[in-house]
Order: C-alpha cells, then sequence, then structure tokens
C-alpha cells in the first residue's frame, strides 16, 4: 500500500484509533496534527505539578509511521485562549495551519488523505490535484440539521448557554469551507445512522457515506456494578446542545429531587440566570480523571442524555461498558446501533418525551437494570479494537494496493 496521510488538528478518541489502526498494519506515511507529548515530555509535565492542558494529552506511540507535530499553531491557540479571544475562531485558526502545512506533505506517493471537518481544505485540494484518494472523517450531523435544531432551541429558551448558541458556528465563510471539503471528499466516514440521515438529505449520494461508530471501554465491562443508588446522571459539557436544560426542566416537573439526586458532571455553560430556577434540585462536579468517573458510573441508576445533535456522544458507549442504563435523544447517535431493549429513546427537543422516559425510569427499577444488562452486552460486541478493523476494512475496499 501507498502512503497514507492522516491530517487531524486535535486528536480526540476516535482520531487516535484510525491511526492505531493504520500503524498496526504497517501503512506508510504520517499523522499530523497538533502538539502531542511524548512519554518524557509527559512525565515532565506532570513532575512540574502544575495544572497544563496538555497534560490531559496522551501520547501516540508510533512504530510504523511518522508523527508530525505542530508546535507553533499550538501555542499560538493556547495563548490566544488564555487572553480572552472567542473560541470558534482560535481553534479554526490552529485547524487551519495544520492544514495548510500538512498539504505540504502530499506527494505522488500519497494515495489517501484522511481528513477531520473544518481541518482539510487544503489537503484535499492538493491531494486532488496529485489524484489522491481523499476520506472525510466527519464525526458530526450536517450543519443544515444542526442550525435548524439550535435555531428552534434559541427561539424557545434564548441565550442561556453561550457555547452553543455561539454565531461564529455558522458564518458564512465558515459553511463554505465546509462545503468545498465535503465536495472534494470521494468517501465519507461517520460514526452514526444520524450522522448519515444528515448528509444524506442534504444532497450527498448514500453510496459516499459509510458508518463506523465508536468503540466502547473494554476494561470497564467486567467491574461489578453495586446496588444503584438513585442517581441519574449526566457526564459532558453541561450546555443546551447536550439538553441539560430540558433535563432539568422535565426533573424539576416531576419533582424528581424529593426522592432521587440529579448529577451533573463537566464543564458548566449555561447561565446562572436559567439555573437559579433549580436551585437544590441537581449537584455539579467539575470535569474529573476517567479512574474517578467510573465510579459514578456503576454507582448510578441511569444515564440521562437529552442531546440536540451529537454525531455519537462517547458518554453513552461509556455508560454502557458500565452497565448503566442508557436513556437517549434520538438525536445523540445512538440510534442503529443500540435496540429499543438496550436503551430507552426519545425525541429531542420535547418536554413531553423525555418526561415520559424519566418517570418510567423512575418508576420501573427493575426493567430499568434489565435494560442496562442489555445494554453492557451490546458494548462488549462493539470494541475500539473493532473499530479499527473496520477503518482498515474500509481502506481495503478502496483497492489502494
Amino acid at each position: 500500500m501507498k502512503e497514507i496521510l492522516h491530517v487531524s488538528p486535535v486528536m480526540p478518541v476516535d482520531e487516535r484509533h484510525i491511526e492505531l489502526a493504520l500503524d498496526a498494519a504497517g501503512v506508510p506515511g504520517s499523522l499530523v496534527t497538533s502538539w502531542l507529548p511524548k512519554k518524557w515530555e509527559q512525565a515532565a509535565l506532570k513532575s512540574a505539578r502544575r495544572q497544563n492542558i496538555f497534560l490531559r494529552r496522551d501520547p501516540v506511540q508510533l512504530i510504523q509511521r511518522r508523527l508530525v507535530r505542530q508546535f507553533v499553531p499550538d501555542m499560538l491557540r493556547s495563548y490566544k485562549l488564555a487572553t480572552g479571544h472567542p473560541p470558534i475562531p482560535c481553534h479554526d485558526e490552529l485547524f487551519r495551519r495544520v492544514d495548510i502545512n500538512s498539504s505540504h506533505l502530499i506527494t505522488e506517493n500519497t494515495s489517501v488523505v484522511i481528513g477531520r471537518e473544518v481541518g482539510s481544505l487544503k489537503s484535499f485540494t492538493r491531494a486532488r490535484e496529485l489524484g489522491a484518494t481523499r476520506i472525510y472523517h466527519m464525526p458530526t450531523p450536517h450543519h443544515d440539521t444542526v442550525r435548524a435544531i439550535l435555531d428552534r432551541e434559541r427561539a424557545a429558551y434564548g441565550d442561556i448557554c453561550k457555547s452553543t448558541f455561539d454565531p461564529g458556528e455558522f458564518l458564512p465563510e465558515r459553511i463554505a469551507d465546509k462545503l468545498q471539503e465535503l465536495d472534494l471528499a470521494d468517501h465519507i466516514w461517520c460514526p452514526s445512522q444520524f450522522v448519515k440521515d444528515s448528509l444524506v438529505q442534504s444532497g450527498i449520494p448514500e453510496d459516499r457515506v459509510a458508518t463506523i461508530p465508536f468503540g466502547g471501554e473494554s476494561e470497564w465491562l467486567h467491574m461489578p456494578r453495586p446496588k444503584p443508588d438513585g442517581t441519574f446522571l449526566l457526564v459532558g459539557n453541561i450546555s443546551a446542545r447536550k439538553g441539560t436544560h430540558r433535563l432539568l426542566k422535565a426533573w424539576k416537573t416531576l419533582k424528581a429531587h424529593r426522592t432521587n439526586r440529579l448529577m451533573l458532571i463537566g464543564p458548566m455553560h449555561l447561565s446562572s440566570g436559567f439555573l437559579k430556577d433549580y436551585k437544590g434540585m441537581y449537584e455539579h462536579l467539575p470535569r474529573m480523571p476517567r479512574a474517578r468517573l467510573v465510579r459514578h458510573y456503576l454507582q448510578s441508576s441511569a444515564f440521562v442524555l437529552p442531546a440536540l445533535a451529537e454525531g455519537f456522544a462517547l458518554v453513552i458507549l461509556e455508560a454502557l461498558s458500565c452497565g448503566l442504563p442508557v436513556l437517549a435523544s434520538r438525536n445523540s447517535g445512538a440510534v442503529g446501533f443500540l435496540n429499543e431493549q438496550e436503551a430507552k429513546f426519545f425525541d429531542a427537543g420535547e418536554d413531553e418525551p423525555l418526561l415520559a422516559a424519566l418517570d418510567w425510569a423512575l418508576t420501573h427499577p427493575g426493567e430499568l437494570e434489565e435494560m442496562g444488562r442489555a445494554g453492557r452486552k451490546k458494548a462488549a460486541t462493539w470494541s475500539w479494537d473493532m473499530f479499527e478493523n473496520s477503518v482498515l476494512q474500509q481502506l481495503r475496499s478502496l483497492d489502494l494496493e
């Protein structure tokens, strides 16, 4: 197989496993990304005993492939974020700089370029010039779908969450870049049926889109699950995009705080003005290490995610791996991966379906636990190893030898 260039300005777990699959298969080429620490660099950061965003980045140990780290663009983004610049332009600038630098590495020996959404335009343009195949890794629904959903929600609730209702997300030049990337892509990989449907509805031919679900946490599958403690859990950004505002409203309507706990774990993005009406009805903890987080997954009674627009929420797979019953919106990305016996689904952006799902969970603890056991069995059938195998199968189907 000729070289594969993988450009990913950030390295979430899905991109990490794409690269690990390529490296384990001995595929030559490069990963171009932001700054990732080597093992000795990570040890030095830890020994400094100072809070540092780079400590949250795990090293990617490559054997066959070359790691090309973009230090300067990454530091520039960090500086701008620290000095109060708006997040979306800062992230987009990093993506553009990494993309430009990546495009210079594409040669006649490059057979495939795998690029991530909003970070592939220059690389795809260069790849097309040289006849290389372009694969677009798109973890989120099409922007038209997301914009329509968020416009409805903002009309109903106003500016209760700046991170969700950020006008910078849909600037014309940003959308134009996304559309060019989609047009340049030969193939699109996405994590869920929800994302695929959004692409097909936008006019993308269905045969250009392949669905590769994210993987579950294999090391958590066999951890013992104690008797549930009555906690309903949400993990991630505590934002309107995750549907947390509607969850709080439903929790209050059901008066569930009188009998059960609602625990929100992650950065808080909802406005204080909105939250004051729900004081004392929920508990909030900041982001925490996975070694602590797993205990909450194991001890809780249910996981709730009324997401408005998610590609495939990884926290659902984490909950499933712990046997935690999942209540999720149909826009969470889990529909098509899980069936109605393995999770409780409800329509996103509507109060009554969420109320009905919560009421059922609160009043049917035995059936809820049975659903959790079925969900854990499903999680055991799809690990990150299987995700990696699926990535390699997709590449082999392109006949790139």
